[in-house]
């Protein structure tokens, strides 16, 4: 009976497994939270062109219902311009440029902050009361949750700030191949891309609907 070479079986290392789940939880999560934030700001869509087309006894907008404009404007551009900041800075903290990331995460904070300030100042001073209309309760009722999705984005990027600075190793990895990006803050970092994606895309809708339509 001739020898037969067994193939060399790998052992099983628990730290291992748990990087992937680790990872797998921050790329599938951070997709399952744009998935359900397109449901529910479609729900918000819908109302909105359905009570628009039906404008029972014209009551859609009653009169000179309109938010501030430039309240509005400087929110979107503040959000937009966030998320495509961030963008180039992660492309940058693809090819080791950790220090050009921060700058940008820095600034994106900084925009979120304004934007959302913004958008709560703006709330206290509107010139229409709560369901006075079918636009303005569509308006009260999405307010709410467009700042609070923006106080969110805000704290995911600022953990990843947070992170960055106070444990460097936790981003970067040297190799034989050369400088990396650690895999478990990499998918965290692409996972925020995303979100903020997402955030660029409902920023402009809103505007158009509600400041300029």
């Amino acid at each position: 009976m001739s020898d037969v070479a067994q193939p060399a079986i790998k052992p099983f290392v628990d730290a291992d497994y748990e990087e992937q789940c680790h990872i797998s939880s921050l790329w599938s999560g951070s997709r399952l939270v744009v998935l359900g934030s397109v449901f529910l700001y479609g729900t918000f869509i819908f109302a909105y062109f359905y009570l628009r087309a039906l404008n029972n006894h014209g009551l859609w907008r009653d009169g000179n219902q309109h938010p501030s404009a430039i309240l509005g404007t400087i929110v979107a551009l503040c959000v937009i311009g966030s998320g495509l900041v961030h963008y180039v800075g992660a492309r940058r903290l693809q090819i080791g440029a950790r220090i050009d990331w921060q700058v940008s995460a820095v600034i994106s904070l900084f925009l979120l902050a304004i934007a959302c300030g913004l958008q709560i100042w703006d709330m206290t001073r509107l010139p229409f009361q709560p369901a006075s209309s079918a636009y303005t309760g569509v308006f009260i009722a999405w307010m709410p949750v467009y700042i609070f999705y923006m106080l969110g984005q805000f704290y995911w990027l600022e953990t990843l700030v947070a992170q960055a600075i106070r444990r460097p190793r936790s981003v970067l990895a040297e190799t034989s191949e050369g400088v990396i990006v650690v895999s478990r803050f990499g998918a965290n970092v692409e996972g925020y891309v995303l979100f903020s994606q997402f955030m660029i895309v409902a920023s402009a809708v809103i505007w158009v609907l509600f400041y300029i339509v």
